[in-house]
């Protein structure tokens, strides 16, 4: 794939000429730089669908028993992580992972997708587009109504969604969800004083609205913190944006909606300002859940998504208060 820059573009160089001056149309195309201006998330769904029509494969007989993963991003902090742990998670109900799309799948895998027998998504907004591709082939669509599987609470819907859409039993896939949960429980019940000292405090964060929307809820609901500001990207899906607004409108919160991170217990959005934010005293706690890490590279898992997921959120938040 070749992408123009938006200086390559000032400059006026023709990249799609020099594909067929030098024969590569069979293995290259090009992109225009007009999704600089678009949101991450929704430029990496376009690019992802045009990059299949480009592949153009052509549908099979469906793989009974198959899903693709959408919404997965190499832009997703500990993304690797994430995938292997929801492909397990989709193996306890019998259900095989053919591709990732934008997740570390290679282009066989990007061909072998289109037979599959659904698609499950994970973050909507970085599927925008390649949804609607897939489901021009007539593959059909799993999106939980809780958002991104972000937290025990929105994990347990994801894996219920896609069990019940496609006939599956999930109780393996939800026992091992229990038994984890369980472990946590015995954990903050055993840390009292820290787990007494999280319950009111106060959290800001930002960054996509179907991953801020179930994490807003679970922080809320089960640690009983109280936000203080709540903010979604550029980009955002309506649905998720229109979810989460509600719901803190109906928690008496609604002042909290648009805010970017303030001075918080803890505050969760991308790295940069999350470390910064730590280092500098105005939070206890900053815990990155975007795009940039600061470099700092992680030996253990710390995904967003999953069970490892809420493990490194609730392990960076009793670290915090600790200290």
């Amino acid at each position: 794939v070749v992408i123009d820059s938006p200086g390559a573009g000032l400059i006026g160089d023709d990249h799609m000429r020099a594909i067929r001056e030098n024969g590569l149309e069979d293995v290259a195309f090009h992109l225009t730089d007009q999704l600089s201006s678009e949101p991450a998330t929704r430029a990496s769904g376009t690019t992802l669908a045009r990059v299949m029509g480009f592949l153009d494969p052509e549908r099979g007989d469906v793989r009974r028993g198959t899903v693709n993963l959408l919404g997965l991003s190499l832009m997703d902090k500990d993304w690797a992580h994430a995938r292997t742990e929801l492909t397990q998670l989709l193996g306890d109900m019998g259900l095989e992972v053919v591709c990732a799309p934008g997740a570390g799948s290679p282009v066989e895998d990007l061909v072998r997708s289109v037979d599959a027998e659904y698609n499950v998504v994970v973050c909507p907004e970085m599927c925008e587009g390649l949804v609607g591709w897939y489901e021009s082939l007539g593959i059909p669509t799993i999106r939980s109504p809780a958002g991104a599987p972000v937290g025990f609470d929105a994990l347990e819907e994801w894996v219920r969604t896609v069990a019940e859409a496609t006939g599956r039993d999930p109780a393996v896939a939800l026992s091992r969800i229990g038994e984890t949960k369980e472990a946590v429980y015995r954990k903050l019940v055993g840390s009292s004083y820290n787990s007494l000292r999280i319950r009111g405090s106060t959290f800001s964060v930002a960054g996509t609205a179907s991953v801020v929307r179930p994490l807003t809820e679970w922080l809320y609901s089960y640690l009983a913190m109280a936000p203080a500001a709540v903010a979604v990207d550029d980009g955002a899906d309506p649905h998720e944006a229109e979810e989460l607004r509600r719901f803190l409108d109906e928690k008496g919160f609604g002042g909290t909606w648009g805010r970017e991170p303030v001075p918080s217990a803890v505050v969760l959005c991308e790295g940069v300002t999350a470390t910064t934010m730590e280092l500098d005293g105005s939070c206890l706690a900053g815990i990155p859940i975007g795009y940039s890490s600061m470099g700092i590279d992680d030996i253990i898992p710390r995904p967003v998504y999953g069970m490892q997921g809420a493990l490194f959120i609730l392990d960076e938040i009793l670290h915090g208060v600790r200290s």
